[in-house]
């Protein structure tokens, strides 16, 4: 669930800026361990894939719904496929799950805002 939110607010924090991340594979992420206060999370760690949002009237939700596109990160997942579709299903859920709550949602623009600013 945590992982899920932070690519929610890696999207977020980019679209504060005015820009959106064109490649949501799993490579263009680091785990940060959960310390004292803090959950685990991922971090950005490539930002190549980085540039001005190409459709500004578009959606935000439409952008939003890229960070599935981590499900394809697992594709042959140590020849275990049914790993890869059980993953998918997980990130599937927790982004359900995350997105059709607005008050889940205002809570990660919040803390995603605290990130920006601290």
């Amino acid at each position: 669930m945590e992982a899920v939110e932070s690519l929610i607010m890696n999207a977020m924090l980019l679209e504060s800026h005015g820009l959106e991340q064109t490649d949501w594979s799993a490579s263009g992420f680091k785990v940060i361990p959960a310390s004292p206060g803090k959950l685990m999370h991922l971090k950005a760690v490539d930002l190549g894939n980085v540039q001005k949002i190409e459709k500004p009237n578009e959606d935000f939700s439409k952008r939003l719904a890229r960070v599935l596109n981590i499900k394809g990160s697992f594709h042959g997942l140590n020849g275990k496929p049914e790993l890869q579709v059980k993953l998918g299903e997980m990130i599937d859920q927790a982004y359900q799950m995350i997105t059709r709550e607005p008050q889940y949602m205002a809570e990660l623009k919040r803390k995603a805002s605290i990130e920006l600013a601290g």
